[in-house]
């Protein structure tokens, strides 16, 4: 998206350099005209070299207005962008942690009750876990800006919620 900025920067001053250009070549030929003493008239159009100025003001300030909603949207982009990785580096311990619960729980050794308190003290362990509050944060965050793809991670935390 940064890239952009500078084609769109560079096809902007070349759109302005040749409206320059063209506006020096109907002030050339008026000037011409007006070489003759009388006053001219142009029967094909209403424009004046004022008037053809004034549009070309115009297309400089919708331009620049072009410029701030792109550098709007990239700031945008930009922040979208840093609650992405920031959720993505917080999760991906959080899933390491549950991935290690499950090896846990998933290679029993002991009876089913001891089993069964493994499975309940790592339930209370997770819902007690402070990342847990801190993604669903992040999450809300993402969510709230439109964010529909998280480029750093795989899945959205909203998904996992139960």
């Amino acid at each position: 998206m940064e890239a952009f900025g500078s084609t769109l920067s560079s096809e902007a001053g070349a759109i302005l350099a040749e409206s320059d250009g063209q506006l020096t070549q109907c002030q050339t030929i008026l000037g011409s005209l007006e070489g003759y003493g009388t006053p001219v008239t142009n029967p094909y159009t209403t424009h004046s070299t004022a008037s053809l100025r004034g549009l070309r003001g115009d297309l400089a300030g919708h331009l620049e207005e072009q410029k701030a909603v792109f550098v709007t949207e990239l700031e945008r982009q930009k922040h979208n962008d840093t609650l992405c990785l920031a959720f993505a580096k917080t999760v991906d311990p959080f899933v390491a942690s549950i991935r290690q619960y499950m090896q846990v729980l998933t290679s029993p050794e002991d009876s089913l009750d001891a089993q069964l308190l493994v499975i309940e003290d790592a339930l209370q362990k997770a819902e007690q876990e402070p990342v847990r509050a801190k993604l669903h944060n992040l999450d809300d965050q993402i969510q709230a800006a439109g964010c529909t793809f998280n480029p750093h991670v795989r899945f959205s935390f909203r998904r996992r919620r139960v």
